[in-house]
């Protein structure tokens, strides 16, 4: 067995200065051996489906897309990569697809469409650590257990491509002190959520059981004061990674506020760090991610009620749910925190409360709930089985709820244009990229009263709803499809329509590709 003695503490120490000198030379080679400056992206996960992989390929997008001046010739307009004789590298588990393959699926999925030009200013750089990021393999202290695989994760990143911008679109905050320190990279974050936030740490403290606070530990005084001693532990870490950044971008107020708190960029806080040694952003912006509101606007029609496209639907097709029914749609990746079951109990509830005839002689029998969403991986599907299992035990839900998986992005586009009610259920979710899209496509969307959607999207009334229970939800959908109430609703349509405008896709590869470029003047 393996002990440490006194003296072999000197041999240990000079052992780890010889390998992490080894490292910064290594990097050194092979940064002067290569001509292009490298906008490394830290997205193992590039081929997934959620907001989060949009996020990503908007970025690519726009700092492939001439919006610079030249530098050679500033009347001249260039992309960020070209301006800098760049390369965008993008660190991907995705081991068994090629290029082309991710490429097509971002197409397919997003609707993000690059040329050969572009594409060839892509690379792939394959990593094969990226299991230690899952949450699966760390059945306790979950967060602090996958941050410190990122950071293993992230010195893989960086021996196989040196990093000369660092730009994190997973917030994986723990790589930020090893990136800076050993390759000198600037680093530019972009937060969707922070890994914790003091409504967690509420959480917990109050016992509440919740998806990450389990009832067996919310029911013990003992075990929730220790996770809560863990959590704030574990928040004091975050905070550090956070000094480490240049540039943080949060995605929603909710975020802004909780990045605020947690890194110390409140501007009373950032006054007493003027003169710290640590590295402190040099500021904190607030932009709204990519929603493909245009795209979406373009192709809806208010008074469309069939499909443009006169293709001929066999039996399973899933537009046939939309010629024959008024559909609740809900979007989103089949995972936990999305909270699936409180829409099909929103369902139930709706059901048994419209299950007759109201006084005004109103029929809801047509109504169904129809649950779109991706799959990344086994978890994944194994959840979607789980929700799919729960509808066939339930004959209430027979033909009123579907549950479809890992659709064309045409199709979803299709159900956002022709579905009546737009749901969303997850709590306190960062922003909602999903509660935009439904908002833009002018459905009467019912969002859950907390985080990102009550911030900055919902207006109660406006242009939308909130509700927070199963027995909430289900009034709202019965007053929005009331015929008593549709020329409310038809205002409320108009208004949440117009409201979307400000999440374009335009607009934020404006704003984004402005901070990058900003940065980008500062290492070149």
């Amino acid at each position: 067995m393996f002990t440490l003695s006194s003296d072999r503490l000197p041999h240990l120490l000079i052992g780890v200065v010889i390998y992490f000198a080894a490292i910064q030379i290594f990097s050194l080679v092979t940064r002067s051996e290569r001509r292009k400056l490298a906008l490394a992206f830290f997205h193992p996960y590039c081929d997934g489906g959620g907001g989060g992989e949009r996020v990503l390929w908007a970025i690519i997008r726009g700092l492939l897309t001439p919006s610079v001046h030249s530098r050679e010739n500033p009347n001249v307009t260039c992309s960020v990569v070209e301006k800098y004789h760049a390369e965008i590298v993008i660190y991907s588990g995705e081991l068994h697809r090629t290029k082309e393959e991710i490429l097509a699926n971002v197409e397919k999925k997003f609707g993000i469409v690059l040329t050969e030009k572009q594409r060839a200013s892509i690379r792939f750089v394959n990593i094969h650590t990226r299991f230690l990021l899952e949450a699966k393999w760390y059945p306790v202290a979950t967060m602090i257990c996958q941050s410190l695989g990122s950071i293993l994760v992230g010195f893989e990143c960086a021996i196989r491509h040196h990093p000369d911008i660092f730009i994190d679109t997973m917030g994986a905050a723990f790589t930020y002190p090893f990136i800076r320190s050993l390759y000198s990279s600037k680093i530019i974050a972009y937060v969707h959520y922070p890994i914790i936030s003091s409504d967690m740490l509420k959480k917990v403290r109050e016992q509440r059981p919740s998806y990450n606070n389990a009832g067996r530990i919310a029911q013990s005084v003992t075990v929730s004061s220790l996770k809560l001693l863990y959590y704030r532990a574990f928040a004091y870490g975050y905070q550090l990674c956070g000094y480490f950044a240049d540039e943080v971008m949060v995605n929603s107020t909710w975020t802004k506020n909780h990045i605020e708190e947690l890194w110390l960029l409140r501007p009373e806080d950032r006054q007493k760090a003027r003169e710290s040694p640590l590295w402190f952003p040099r500021q904190l912006m607030l932009l709204y991610p990519p929603c493909n509101t245009t795209a979406i606007q373009a192709k809806f029609n208010p008074s469309s009620v069939h499909s443009d496209d006169e293709t001929p639907l066999s039996e399973d097709d899933p537009r046939r749910l939309l010629d024959q029914h008024r559909v609740i749609m809900s979007l989103g990746q089949f995972r936990p925190e999305k909270d699936h079951m409180l829409q099909i109990r929103a369902m139930e509830a709706f059901i048994q409360k419209t299950s007759q005839s109201n006084d005004e002689g109103d029929d809801f029998s047509d109504v169904i709930l129809v649950m779109l969403g991706s799959t990344r991986n086994a978890e994944d599907n194994a959840l979607a089985d789980g929700l799919q299992a729960y509808i066939d035990s339930k004959p209430a839900l027979h033909n009123r709820v579907h549950l479809l998986r890992n659709l064309p992005y045409a199709r979803v586009e299709e159900f956002l244009r022709r579905s009546s009610i737009g749901l969303h259920t997850m709590w306190n979710e960062h922003f909602g990229i999903s509660v935009v899209e439904m908002v833009a496509a002018g459905l009467i969307t019912v969002a859950h009263n907390s985080g990102g959607p009550k911030a900055d999207i919902i207006q109660p009334g406006i242009n939308g709803f909130l509700a927070s229970e199963s027995d909430e939800y289900a009034e709202l959908f019965e007053k929005i499809l009331s015929p008593r109430h549709q020329e409310e609703m038809d205002a409320i349509r108009a208004q949440a329509r117009a409201s979307a405008e400000a999440y374009s896709d335009e607009l934020f590869e404006e704003r984004v590709v402005h901070e990058i470029d900003h940065i980008v003047k500062e290492v070149f």
